[in-house]
């Protein structure tokens, strides 16, 4: 399986509800989770976040969510510690993956084809195997 990561908090300061605001007509957090739906080799979508409306969003085109811990939800936190994060929810349910690729909820800049261009040059080794 090639799952996509995709991340996304409520809590931006600079740009309250960033996730949600619509840039031609679509919310932010959807570019990024159609590329992954439309890419060919990702298998399986993961939606971390805290946003209720964001989760809505990601409800309405079948992805797994993945509640963001509060820690994970401040102006502190790094992005790549919810990745981490939705990584171990991911093998605490038994999931095995070859690969997971990962973008910020407010990628405008993503087509299915970025996801399949990326997945194609992965290794085995692509994936962190420690915490």
């Amino acid at each position: 399986m090639i799952a996509a990561i995709l991340i996304g908090r409520k809590g931006s300061t600079g740009f309250p509800g960033k996730n949600t605001s619509h840039v031609l007509g679509r919310a932010l957090c959807k570019y990024p989770l159609l590329a992954a739906q439309y890419s060919k080799h990702v298998s399986k979508t993961f939606l971390s976040t805290d946003d209720e409306d964001i989760k809505k969003i990601g409800q309405r085109y079948g992805v797994t969510i993945i509640e963001r811990p509060a820690y994970l939800a401040t102006k502190e936190a790094l992005g790549e510690d919810a990745y981490i994060h939705a990584l171990k929810v991911i093998r605490e349910d038994h999931l095995t993956f070859q690969c997971g690729q990962a973008k910020p909820g407010t990628t405008v800049k993503s087509s299915g084809a970025e996801w399949t261009d990326a997945s194609q040059g992965s290794s085995p080794d692509c994936c962190p195997a420690g915490d």
